[in-house]
């Protein structure tokens, strides 16, 4: 083809291996430009751009045959005109003509549809409905919002998006309610909303100018472009994923991918939008082209952009299974000269489709069985048999001698086994409507049937049936159907070319579970009643089954028949009748709370019937709930003697696997699990907790969505999704979670500490004091109830203000659930007689370059091996220089990341530990269960956790008197040892890298306060005295760190606005590595210290950097390490009595510059206690000696 105009356009790294990847092309419309442009993979791996002209082309909707495409007066229609499988010059495999024009007249067409029926149905913007063609008429009405009075070309409320759900129109979305000519336009910073047309129920609103709207994943996504976001819509709010920098406009999905379009603004800039001010505060420009946004993590994984030819996109479409598409626009020479013709018209065929090679009369007496049963049971279909030249003659003769039989004859393979793809093959054919797959060595039957005509008549376009406990593959390879057709050559060939090495029977079944399930996972009718799926219509005569093996002689496997019959026999079985009544009588008592009884009916059931499998789950599960997880680890092996296959034994054995940290044992079972019921909601929660304690956060986040994608109510897996985005900083999905767990179980008071610590993160302020007030009367309550268990997570609370004495309360509950936990499997340690030197163990997930990590790395090569022999226990498989600087400095160091906690323990006793020092506490990752075994004879807290842990088994506490005065000591179970001072610092790397105030949006002659403590430190007391500093110091800003969120900082700049300070005194300075943070934070004046949790590492730093820092101490350990910091730094001058005497040092600070350069210098000596390692080592092991000696 010639005259094709193309664009260079600049694009991501991988985007072209994304696109071919995903094996899809993409399309655009760029009404600014009039033109639509498709983006594809030409076979010699270049990008292909095609661009052609139209008059204001807006909405797309694309499949893999066809196209539509909305412009100014006209909706065209586009077919593809190869077929499967052909190549136009080489190069395209897809070639869209223009073969129908709907002339609609200028009633600005936006989003539009084709529905299953072939109706095309479009957001009519300008008469502000939903719309279809009419055959006389410019449009047919078939949808108004309720608060349209009137239709009329008045363009009144904006009604620009649509989403369709199976194809059929559901949602649409509006930039605002408005019922007057153009009146949305004075509502698009908060007007828009979405709207159910099924019910007429506006389900969100307040959003800013939204667009796109798409039903994925069940749920309904969609642009809220008025403020650059993302997201989705649930329970009534828009939930933003990611940032997008541009008006967003066009979104389409494959896989766990969006790929959305992006704007510049007409006017250069977004007036009265919030997306203009984020843009402005990011510094950065608004962007014209596509990003690829993973919808799990919502990174932005690659991108293409227009800047160089558009400014504006309305739509995006992709193109499923086409790599290279090419079309025709009007204005180009090869609409004449490209002229093809047609096969005479063919009805579309219903195939049955099989693979036959080789002359085992297995196969070849039941290919000609099946031809003779589909005469009568699939009347009307074509039986398809692909062949090849190893097949006995008679057998082609017989074959042929039906009408309904079509041979297709095939190359012989070099490996037989890769013969079995070749009835996959049906599917690529046009000419076919539904092809069902199935084996020449089973047998066509009515219970097939039967559920066949089930699914043709359902909306799902893939077919999936299990009927045999074996039958454990997600898709076997004769018992599925497809409707329609898609390219499934290509990805045969690929994947027997990259499995090579490994093509043995059986190798299709793994193609379709690896290939062709992800495709269909979603989109499937599943009948099984063996492993979760949908009952069978036609009850099984006898042991029949669907995918049943014949042999020549019409006899069947009787091993396999024996099988389902020992499941089908129980039916009649009386014992097994005794059996259930005994069960239903253990699940009546277990409900009324009689335990022993129930355990002694599930015991008599299993008497009854040694078979009967619920009974040795229920039993093993009341165990489990006992602690007796011996005794349930053998009922679950009782039952999986009996069916290996049980999904829900497989999941509770490997649950008590994660119990005892047998991680590896567990994720087999419950794998295998999934692989048997891919919804298993058990499975899919307990694999997510097992990812979650190995760090694999994504994988966890995806299973717990999974979970509660298949059962809404499933509070458990939404608290779990909390916790996780908590770890990754992602607050307001964490918030979300915790909400949606506080709406099902409205008693679940325990929430409030994960609801308050992640609102802190968010500096979310609203009713703080009544909020607070309600924390310490619930958590009040709770440790009143004894018998209740205790969820409060002991951390979170020291960012609240907790008496100290509640916070104690709550360590000890939480450490009595532990030692709970591990009562029945404590071994009875042996301790080693001591020898000439004392070993010491250190226990720590943060042996790296973590803010603990980067603190001690030094202590350990600096103790005298005279004395002591120092042995390290990493919690954390994570590895840098910090990691390697502390295996050099111990005598040994282990990994235990991966033991469970008993094993960890037996390997430190073995060790012979004298003191085992725990740097962790109940911070993340951390291991408390391991030193509630008591593995060596003295255990301490040390640095890691800033309170009491309020454990019998840590004996002692190092600390100084500056975090735990005398008059304190009373709220901590430890006995203290104090250190003449409890922090610490290593020698940190400063960047010789020069920095100036100007880029990073700093006054180059303004007083720069600095707080680089995480956000959730500051409280609504605390920030309004820095805004009276800043009020006091005229041109002062304060700098804090960069948030993941920007709710953060429209938060902190409406506080900030409230007090008189303009919010771009506040600067937020992005993340950078470590040697370059401390360079950095040498421009500024002052460091300010946050007071219910006082910075620990940040200070440290600071003063390390030469920067003072202000702290003002309060009751408890977190409050105070800011001053035990100042105080060890040699700026004791710094620490503050009182909220007036911090208020007016910070103000005086920055009004005497001399005297605070006087401090500054007096930091850079490093002269002081807090940077002598050596010296505070010394002193460390002057307290081992003491614990040692009582």
């Amino acid at each position: 083809m010639t005259d094709i105009k193309t664009l260079i356009l600049p694009y991501s790294r991988h985007f072209l291996e994304w696109l071919h990847q995903h094996h899809v092309s993409l399309a655009l419309t760029t009404y600014q430009t009039n033109r639509l442009c498709l983006i594809g993979v030409q076979p010699n791996g270049q990008i292909f751009t095609p661009v052609w002209e139209f008059d204001r082309p807006m909405g797309l909707y694309a499949t893999t045959e066809r196209f539509y495409l909305a412009t100014r007066y006209q909706i065209w229609r586009f077919e593809n005109i190869l077929e499967n499988g052909e190549l136009l010059q080489e190069k395209y495999d897809r070639v869209y003509v223009p073969r129908v024009a709907y002339t609609t007249g200028d009633v600005d067409v936006h989003d539009l549809i084709a529905d299953p029926q072939g109706n095309i149905i479009f957001a009519n913007t300008e008469y502000s409905c939903l719309a279809t063609l009419h055959p006389q008429h410019s449009f047919t009405p078939l949808w108004t919002p309720q608060f349209i009075s009137k239709l009329a070309p008045e363009d009144r409320c904006h009604l620009n998006g649509l989403a369709a759900v199976n194809g059929v129109p559901r949602y649409v979305t509006a930039i605002s309610r408005s019922d007057v000519a153009s009146g949305w336009r004075h509502r698009r910073q908060d007007g828009g909303v979405v709207i159910d047309i099924q019910t007429n129920e506006i389900i969100a609103s307040g959003l800013s100018m939204p667009h796109s709207p798409r039903w994925y994943q069940n749920k309904l996504w969609l642009i809220n472009s008025g403020t650059g976001d993302f997201g989705y819509i649930e329970n009534g709010e828009f939930v933003a994923i990611t940032f997008c920098p541009g008006y967003g406009r066009g979104l389409a999905f494959v896989g766990d991918f969006a790929v959305v379009g992006l704007s510049k603004p007409r006017d250069y800039h977004f007036s009265g939008l919030l997306i203009g001010e984020r843009l402005a505060q990011k510094e950065a420009e608004a962007r014209c082209g596509i990003l690829i946004i993973n919808l799990n993590t919502g990174d932005i994984v690659e991108w293409l952009d227009m800047d160089s030819e558009a400014t504006e996109l309305y739509d995006v479409a992709i193109f499923p299974q086409v790599r290279c598409p090419m079309a025709l626009g009007f204005k180009s020479g090869n609409i004449a000269k490209l002229v093809t013709i047609g096969s005479p018209a063919t009805t579309q065929k219903k195939v049955i489709s099989f693979s036959l090679w080789g002359n085992d009369p297995i196969y070849n007496i039941g290919a000609i069985k099946n031809a003779e049963l589909a005469l009568k049971i699939y009347s009307g279909w074509i039986c398809r048999f692909y062949v090849d030249e190893t097949v006995p003659k008679e057998t082609l003769e017989h074959l042929g001698g039906w009408s309904h039989v079509e041979i297709i004859p095939m190359q012989t393979p070099s490996q037989n086994c890769t013969g079995s793809f070749w009835r996959f093959l049906a599917v690529n054919d046009p000419d076919v409507e539904i092809t069902i797959i199935r084996d020449t060595d089973s047998r066509l039957n009515q219970r097939e049937k039967a559920a066949v005509d089930q699914w043709l008549t359902s909306p799902f376009p893939f077919h999936i049936m299990r009927d045999h406990p074996w039958h454990r593959s997600k898709i076997m390879g004769g018992m599925w159907g497809f409707k329609g057709n898609f390219e499934i050559q290509t990805a045969i060939n690929n994947y027997v070319k990259t499995h090579a090495e490994s093509l043995t029977k059986g190798i299709d079944q793994q193609f379709l579970n690896d290939v062709i399930y992800p495709l269909a996972q979603y989109q499937s009718l599943v009948h099984d009643e063996f492993y979760g799926g949908k009952l069978f219509p036609l009850p099984r005569q006898k042991t029949e089954y669907v995918g049943q093996i014949f042999r020549e002689d019409e006899t069947t496997i009787s091993e396999l028949d024996e099988i389902l019959e020992q499941h089908l026999r129980k039916v009649e079985n009386p014992q097994l009748k005794a059996a259930k009544a005994e069960f239903e009588r253990g699940q009546d008592l277990k409900k009324q709370g009689k335990i022993e009884a129930a355990i002694a009916c599930f015991q008599n059931a299993i008497a009854a019937d040694p078979n009967y499998i619920p009974a040795h789950n229920n039993l093993g599960t009341l165990f489990q709930n006992q602690k007796h997880l011996d005794q349930a680890i053998t009922c679950y092996q009782n039952a999986l003697k009996i069916n290996p296959n049980s999904t829900l034994t497989l999941t509770n054995l490997g649950s008590i696997y994660i119990i005892e940290g047998q991680l590896n044992r567990a994720e087999e079972l419950l794998n295998r699990a999934l692989e048997l019921n891919p919804e298993l909601v058990p499975a899919l929660y307990n694999l997510g907790l097992l990812y979650k304690q190995q760090a694999k956060l994504d994988e966890a986040i995806q299973l717990f969505q999974t979970a509660a994608k298949h059962q809404r109510d499933y509070a458990d897996a939404y608290f779990e999704l909390g916790q996780i985005w908590e770890m990754k900083s992602q607050f307001i999905l964490a918030k979300l979670a915790y909400e949606r767990v506080q709406k099902l179980n409205p008693n679940a008071q325990h929430l409030l500490s994960h609801i308050g610590f992640v609102k802190l993160n968010l500096c979310d302020w609203e009713n703080y004091d009544n909020f607070v007030q309600d924390l310490i009367n619930s958590t009040t309550q709770y440790i009143e109830e004894d018998e209740k268990g205790f969820t409060l997570a002991p951390f979170q609370l020291n960012a609240l203000p907790i008496p100290p004495e509640l916070s104690l309360a709550v360590a000890q509950k939480h450490a009595i659930g532990i030692e709970k936990s591990i009562a029945k499997k404590k071994p009875q340690f042996i301790y080693s007689q001591k020898t000439d030197k004392l070993r010491v163990g250190y226990v720590s997930p943060d042996f790296y370059s973590h803010a603990v990590g980067r603190l001690i790395y030094q202590i350990f090569e600096n103790h005298n091996r005279d004395e002591f022999e120092i042995f390290g226990y990493n919690l954390l498989n994570v590895n840098d220089e910090v990691t390697e600087m502390i295996k050099n400095g111990c005598d040994q160091f282990r990994d235990i990341s991966q033991l469970p906690a008993v094993d960890a323990a037996v390997q430190i006793n073995a060790d012979g530990i004298d003191i085992l020092i725990d740097l962790a506490g109940y911070t993340g990752y951390s291991k408390p269960q391991i030193f509630a075994y008591q593995p060596a004879p003295i255990q301490a807290s040390f640095l890691g956790y800033p309170n009491t842990m309020g454990a019998n088994f840590i004996q002692y506490l190092l600390t100084d008197e500056w975090v735990v005065p005398a008059n304190l000591a009373k709220n901590y179970s430890e006995s203290i040892i104090y250190l003449p001072h409890q922090f610490i610092c290593s020698p940190m790397e400063i960047s010789n890298q020069q920095f100036i105030r100007a880029e990073f949006g700093l006054p180059e002659d303004g007083f720069v306060f600095v707080c680089c403590n995480r956000h959730f430190k500051i409280t609504p007391d605390l920030f309004a005295v820095w805004m009276r500093i800043l009020q006091q110091v005229e041109g002062s800003v304060l700098w804090l760190s960069e948030p993941t969120t920007e709710e953060v900082i429209n938060n902190l700049h409406k506080k900030a606005a409230a007090s008189g300070i303009a919010p771009e005194r506040l600067i937020f300075v992005p993340k950078i590595p470590h040697p370059e943070y401390l360079a950095r934070l040498q421009l500024a004046d002052l460091a300010l210290d946050t007071w219910i949790y006082s910075g620990g590492s940040t200070t440290v730093a600071a003063l390390w950097a030469g920067v003072p820092v202000l702290t003002k101490p309060g009751l408890t350990n977190a409050s105070r390490m800011g001053a035990s910091i100042c105080a060890s730094g040699g700026l004791p001058e710094m620490i503050a009595n009182s909220v007036e005497e911090y208020e007016q040092k910070a103000v005086d600070w920055a009004t005497h510059p001399q005297e605070l350069q006087q401090l500054r210098q007096r930091l850079k000596a490093r002269d002081a206690a807090l940077f002598n390692v050596s010296g505070f080592v010394s002193h460390l092991e002057e307290a081992f000696r003491q614990m040692g000696n009582r």
